[in-house]
């Protein structure tokens, strides 16, 4: 009987951290580029395409490890950035420092215990690490872009505290004592700490409480929630944003029975960028229906102009338009105009109908108006009954308007 012999493969170089040796620089306009022509961006297949001669894949290999050296310099970068002024934020190791641990970003925690305003940053799960939306923006277009610099530098003034998820990061790598990517963990090529079958090797590099995007939201919402304890006199307005399957995860743990008791009077508002959730998933709470179908919006990954409200995707619960855009971790930076007119005005109207009538004027919906009949949507929804639902939720202080 014939069995394959495993044997050491070639070692494979490692790529320095370091720009200056991976021979790029980074210009005026916070853009990556190449020493050696500084008006070229960074090129990925330095080592040339996998072809079928390349058996072992190792031109591909390489590609991915210098790729993966340069979000490494990335992640240094932001994190230095966003945690000196103007941001000020710090990290925080969940579930503490000194054992297998996710990291996250938070405003100082005597000003999160008492902050009144609240932004909560959910980034998807797959292209994303702490502090930055997706690498591919950051190499391609900008470094402030990719990460979350220019959607803080427009938000911030709107917020006493931020807090940043770290859904990407689900894996623990003993070597350097920190969570990382799938990435990551695929472009170096690590394996379990400890020997064992493979379908038992994950379990050697899990992070209690964060093994599945779930599992990560529903801990920063938990250390959020322990965070505001003891503070319940402070009247909170919390916004979020979701990207891709993390927001289906921020959506599901909000519409848990439990959790929506204590985060259903706190939330103001949210941005969704390409959520998949259909509103048939959730709990027939209605208190969180009708917070989904007037206070969130989702844009979709679609070619429709951007702000176009898509009618024919509004089993989703709520307010659905076009993002222009076909991939979803460019949604946040391409959109991002919308995205922050959106939450100013949706600050600006979550007030009494008393105050809303005096300050804003004539009341208009802050998102399209969309009817249902259980999970059914009804469209569209004729004057008459509009206005009859606007008088009488009005009337109730749902303030959607």
């Amino acid at each position: 009987m014939f069995r394959r012999k495993y044997t050491n493969k070639a070692q494979l170089p490692d790529f320095p951290a370091d720009l200056e040796k991976l021979g790029l620089f980074i210009n005026d306009d916070d853009q990556i580029r190449q020493i050696e022509n500084p008006e070229a961006p960074f090129e990925y297949f330095v080592y040339g395409r996998g072809t079928r001669m390349d058996g072992s894949g190792s031109r591909e290999k390489m590609n991915k490890r210098r790729k993966e050296a340069l979000d490494e310099c990335i992640r240094r970068m932001t994190l230095e950035r966003l945690t000196s002024p103007p941001y000020s934020l710090e990290v925080q190791s969940l579930p503490a420092a000194n054992v297998p641990h996710v990291d996250i970003l938070t405003s100082p925690l005597k000003t999160l215990s008492k902050a009144s305003k609240i932004m909560m940053i959910f980034p998807d799960q797959r292209s994303s690490s702490l502090g930055i939306f997706a690498f591919r923006v950051a190499v391609d277009e900008s470094i402030r872009m990719g990460n979350m610099q220019a959607f803080l530098d427009e938000i911030s003034p709107m917020y006493d505290a931020i807090v940043i998820a770290n859904p990407a990061a689900v894996w623990w790598d003993e070597k350097t004592q920190s969570a990382v990517t799938a990435e990551t963990w695929n472009s170096l090529g690590l394996t379990a700490p400890s020997p064992g079958h493979i379908l038992n090797a994950r379990n050697d590099v899990t992070i209690p409480g964060h093994e599945s995007p779930e599992d990560h939201v529903a801990s920063v919402f938990s250390f959020v929630k322990a965070q505001l304890a003891g503070e319940e006199e402070v009247e909170r307005k919390i916004d979020f944003i979701g990207v891709a399957y993390t927001a289906y995860c921020v959506l599901s743990h909000l519409a848990k029975p439990g959790e929506w008791e204590f985060w259903g009077p706190k939330l103001n508002s949210g941005v969704l960028a390409h959520s998949p959730h259909k509103l048939s998933e959730f709990p027939m709470n209605m208190e969180f229906r009708h917070f989904l179908n007037r206070r969130v919006r989702n844009y979709l990954s679609h070619g429709d102009p951007k702000g176009t409200f898509l009618a024919d995707s509004v089993d989703r619960g709520c307010a659905v338009f076009s993002s222009e855009v076909g991939w979803e971790p460019r949604i946040v930076p391409d959109c991002l105009g919308e995205i922050v007119n959106y939450f100013v005005r949706a600050q600006a109207i979550h007030v009494t109908l008393e105050e809303f009538e005096e300050e804003v004027g004539v009341a208009e919906p802050l998102n399209p108006v969309i009817m249902y009949m259980g999970d059914e949507p009804i469209l569209p929804a004729d004057e008459t009954t509009l206005q009859q639902v606007k008088e009488k939720e009005l009337k109730q202080g749902w303030v959607g308007w």
